[in-house]
């Protein structure tokens, strides 16, 4: 039930030769053909009594060259595997920033108040607001001091929260540090930053050079009205 190459290689054990076919004649080893180098491996297939080569270059039986793949073929299908790894990589990529560019901006932690009137008495200062905080840090950025400071929060015509402040130094170390809470109505409502926005700070203060003013406004960078 096997045909020898030239190799010389055993059949396996499980094979006995004299066996016969599916024509009653005793099969036996035979040699190789002019056209066959290599080992061909024989097998029955179930109920026929047939003869089934499971590997060879060449069939045995006619000869006929068993087709091989050619290097192009090997390297086109290389080419085609390397370029769907990357389009993968690719898509795999845009997938995952995809929710980080649809996510929403993250608001700024703090927040500079920009003049919203040019007075000419006015006071040079620097204003930030903490979100995090609710703390306002006020800078007095003249080379005096400020004194009998009253600080106006959102006002609206006479309507507002207010703080009154002895001293305001001034120097960048010297910047004063105050609560949002501290600020409060005429009917003695504290200023709540969870449920108020954030709108406008109003400065009016004593000064060695007469009485001064500030107004300025959150979140606007547009240049202040003349």
């Amino acid at each position: 039930s096997y045909i020898i190459s030239r190799h010389r290689t055993p059949p396996p054990q499980n094979v006995k030769f004299g066996t016969t076919g599916s024509s009653g004649t005793a099969l036996l080893p035979q040699k190789p053909s002019a056209a066959s180098d290599t080992l061909v491996s024989v097998s029955w297939r179930p109920g026929t009594g047939d003869m089934a080569f499971s590997s060879a270059r060449i069939c045995p039986q006619c000869g006929r060259p068993k087709k091989s793949r050619s290097p192009f073929e090997i390297a086109a299908g290389a080419a085609v595997a390397i370029v769907g790894v990357v389009a993968l990589a690719l898509w795999s990529g845009t997938h995952d920033e995809t929710p980080r560019n649809n996510a929403p901006p993250k608001a700024r932690e703090t927040v500079i108040a920009h003049p919203y009137r040019m007075l000419e008495r006015s006071l040079s200062a620097s204003i930030g607001y903490n979100r995090s905080l609710q703390v306002f840090r006020i800078e007095n950025r003249d080379t005096f001091p400020w004194t009998s400071c009253l600080l106006s929060l959102n006002s609206h015509g006479i309507s507002s929260l207010k703080l009154e402040v002895d001293t305001i130094k001034s120097g960048l170390t010297e910047a004063l540090l105050i609560q949002s809470t501290e600020f409060v109505d005429d009917d003695g409502k504290k200023f709540d930053p969870t449920t108020s926005d954030l709108a406008r700070l109003d400065l009016d203060c004593e000064t060695p050079h007469g009485h001064r003013y500030y107004g300025g406004e959150f979140g606007s960078a547009t240049p202040p009205a003349r």
